[in-house]
This record gives C-alpha cells, sequence and structure tokens, in this order.
C-alpha cells in the first residue's frame, strides 16, 4: 500500500511516496520510500515537477541501426537457418549473427570485435557469454561457411544458406517478382584473395578490390542472391553466370532492373533467351540511339501530359515501342531531367564562349576547354554506330582545334536526355 509524505527540510516542504511493507525478520510492518515527488507547499500540493539531472555518461553505445538488423534477423530467424544449414551448435550461430551485424553496422576489425559486444547490448539480447566473443570466432565463421573436407574438396555452403534465407523472406512477402542486380566494389588489405584484383573502387580509385553481384528485390530490398567476382571484371561480363544461378535456383521470369554499365546487345539477347525481362539504360550513344532520343522536339515532350513525378522532383518521359539491337518490339522511354538539361547546356555554352572568344586563352586554359568540349577521335565511328563523340575537330592552325558546329546541334538536342528500355 503506497502514501504519500510531507517532509520538511530547511525552510521548504517535499513530497514524497512511500509504501508500507511487513517485514518478516522484525515480525512488524516497515515503511519505505518510492519515488520522490518534488518540492510541495504545507498541504501537499507540488509546487515544481522534478526533472532528472544528467552529471555524466561514463560510456555509451548507439544502438539504433543494430536493433534495427537485429530485428529484421529474429523475423527471418537467421540464427535458426544458420544451424540448420551450417550444421553448427547455437552459440555458433549466434557468434555468426555477431559477425553480420558488425559487418552491417560499425564494421570494426577482428580484433576489436569482443569489446565491441560486450559494450553493445547484444549479449543480452541473444543470450550468449561476451567473453567468450574472440577474434578468432570469426576464422571460425568464414569456415563453417566454406572448408576444406576430409575428402580434399572445398565445401562452399554460403550459397546453400543464401538459397535457405530467400526462401524463408519469400514465404512472408509477396512482392512481385522483380529484383535490382547491380555490382560493387569492395577494397580488400588482407595478403590473399583469389578475387582480389586491381579495380575500380567505390571511390572512383584504383586499388586492389573483390567484386560481388548482388540481386535484391524490388520491393524491401531482401536478397536473392550474392556472388563473388573478381575485382578487375569488366561488370558486363558478370550477367551470363548470374541469370543461370538465379535460373538453377529456381527463380524464373524475375524481372530484372540493371545499371546502364550491364546493358549490352548481347547480355540483352541472352536474358531474353533464359526467359528474363529486362528493364534499364541504353548505354552509350549511337547513330540510332540519337535518332530516338531526339525524336521529339522540346515543346512536344516538355508538356503537362507528360511530366512524371520521381522521389527527386519530376521528369517528362514518353514512351514508344521500336525495333532494336535485333529485338522486333522493344518499350523505349525518352525521358527529360530538366535540371541536368540546363547544367549541361550551361556548362557546354560557357566552354564554347570561351573557346570562341576574342580574349586570349592561356595553354594551360586551352587544354582543359579541349578536355571538357572532347576532340573527336573518327576510329571511333564504328565502334560507336556512326557516332563520334566530342565537338572540337583537327584541322590546320595555332590551335590545332575548331568547333563542330553540327556536333554541337546534335549534342544540343539530347541535353539531359535518356533512354529506359523494357522487354
Amino acid at each position: 500500500m503506497t502514501f504519500n509524505k510531507i517532509i520538511p527540510k530547511g525552510r521548504g516542504f517535499y513530497l514524497y511516496e512511500y509504501e508500507s511493507y511487513y517485514d518478516r525478520k522484525v515480525r512488524h510492518s516497515r515503511q519505505r520510500m518510492v519515488r520522490y515527488l518534488g518540492p510541495c507547499d504545507r498541504k501537499g500540493k507540488v509546487l515544481k515537477p522534478p526533472k532528472v539531472q544528467l552529471e555524466g555518461v561514463s560510456s555509451s553505445f548507439p544502438v539504433g541501426r543494430v536493433l534495427v538488423f537485429l530485428a529484421s534477423a529474429e523475423q527471418l530467424r537467421i540464427r535458426e537457418h544458420v544451424r540448420k544449414v551450417l550444421g553448427v551448435s547455437d552459440e555458433e550461430a549466434g557468434h555468426f549473427l555477431v559477425v553480420v551485424l558488425n559487418q552491417a553496422t560499425d564494421r570494426v576489425p577482428d580484433e576489436h570485435l569482443g569489446e565491441w559486444v560486450r559494450a553493445s547490448p547484444l549479449p543480452r539480447l541473444l543470450s550468449m557469454d561476451g567473453e567468450r566473443i574472440v577474434p578468432e570466432i570469426v576464422e571460425r565463421v568464414h569456415s563453417a561457411l566454406c572448408h576444406l573436407s576430409d575428402a580434399k574438396v572445398w565445401e562452399d555452403r554460403g550459397l546453400l544458406l543464401q538459397h535457405e534465407l530467400t526462401r524463408a523472406w519469400r514465404a512472408k512477402c509477396r512482392e512481385p517478382p522483380g529484383a535490382y542486380y547491380d555490382v560493387t566494389k569492395q577494397p580488400f588489405f588482407g595478403w590473399t584473395n583469389p578475387y582480389a584484383e586491381r579495380g575500380h573502387d567505390a571511390n572512383g580509385g584504383i586499388s586492389n578490390v573483390v567484386g560481388f553481384g548482388m540481386v535484391v528485390s524490388e520491393g524491401h530490398h531482401h536478397p536473392y542472391l550474392c556472388r563473388p567476382l573478381p575485382g578487375n571484371q569488366n561488370d558486363s561480363l558478370s550477367v551470363g553466370g548470374t541469370v543461370e544461378m538465379l535460373r538453377a535456383r529456381g527463380y524464373e521470369k524475375v524481372r530484372l532492373v540493371m545499371d546502364r554499365g550491364m546493358i549490352s546487345k548481347e547480355n540483352v539477347a541472352l536474358a531474353r533467351r533464359e526467359g528474363y525481362p529486362l528493364v534499364g539504360l541504353v548505354k552509350g550513344w549511337s547513330t540510332e540511339t540519337l535518332a530516338l532520343a531526339s525524336q521529339w522536339p522540346e515543346d512536344e515532350l516538355e508538356v503537362p501530359e507528360y511530366v512524371v513525378r520521381t522521389s527527386r522532383g519530376s521528369v517528362y518521359a514518353r514512351a514508344m515501342t521500336v525495333a532494336l539491337w535485333g529485338l522486333p518490339q522493344l518499350r523505349l522511354a525518352v525521358v527529360v531531367n530538366t535540371r541536368r538539361k540546363r547544367e549541361e547546356r550551361e556548362g557546354r555554352d560557357l566552354a564554347l564562349q570561351e573557346f570562341e572568344g576574342p580574349g586570349p586563352v592561356s595553354k594551360e586554359r586551352l587544354t582543359e576547354l579541349k578536355r571538357i568540349l572532347k576532340v573527336q577521335n573518327p576510329g571511333k565511328r564504328k565502334k560507336k554506330g556512326g557516332y563520334v563523340p566530342g565537338l572540337l575537330v583537327r584541322c590546320k592552325g595555332r590551335r590545332g582545334v575548331r568547333v563542330d558546329w553540327e556536333a554541337v546541334k546534335r549534342d544540343r538536342s539530347v541535353d539531359g536526355r535518356f533512354l529506359i528500355f523494357s522487354t
């Protein structure tokens, strides 16, 4: 039973909540304070609610992302599937989950993994002993995924685990059969890795990288497939193997949305042949695609009838059915980003004004203008399908180049435009 009690201190009065309880040792009732209610008047009316004052923080741990990923892992029962597919104990499955959560959030080095776990709420949430988390558990997790069997054959259970987890989320989700496919390159700082090669990293530089081809669902980005790729391999070369692996796993007729770096006539034909619809951006310009992109002038395309709202603003889009890449019927949309069009046009016009202007241009600035406006290389005409990029052509004279105004007109007609296709 609780009751309020007024206690005078100095010149003021303070209200507390007390409760009575029976003490079995002394065999009579006692009173103990439950909580402080604040300063009050003589009649017990609280004058000011109490506020908690924080004097200092001894340690802290950001739990937001960790708890989000942990909730997803529990919803998909990842620990249970790991134990089943990899044939490990429940404790080892928990260690596997710890390694995954670290990679998905803070990515602390292996030697500091134990400190990271002990500072987090994971030992309590996963019912594990944080003191048993040592750097060697990462090696044990990797060994459970892929190891050398008694028959001296590499046994890779990672793909089996992927397949099991994909079945788990597909059983609880009604997403349409669509997926994104892209390749990411991650730096590798170790000593040996058969996939680590010199290639372009995420920052556009050249470093030792490992490629990962990832297929995720359109709606919630749940994984279908993740496969390692050589770091120096062109992204377009991975499409064939990825399509074969999807078909082997039973993911047939899944609509694939691909990055433009993977789009080619050969890959489109391959996906169509295997029964996978494709959606993507037309890669680069050719005489044929330039004609399609500039088919409608601005006053026929940039009208209210064709405006489309996007997550970052709006664009204008108009669709048509054409023959392209050897396909008799291909759905194609001409899309105009007006902000991008304005930036491209202004940048080109300023460079042309400076190049053609009466004022003197230094040698260093002339080299920079040639880089911006690009000098045409006729040798690329056949490779580009008759299209030669660049606004400058070589000629006799002090500068050695002049402006090709037909090329300027050509590029101006497709400012801010790109082509999206669907098979």
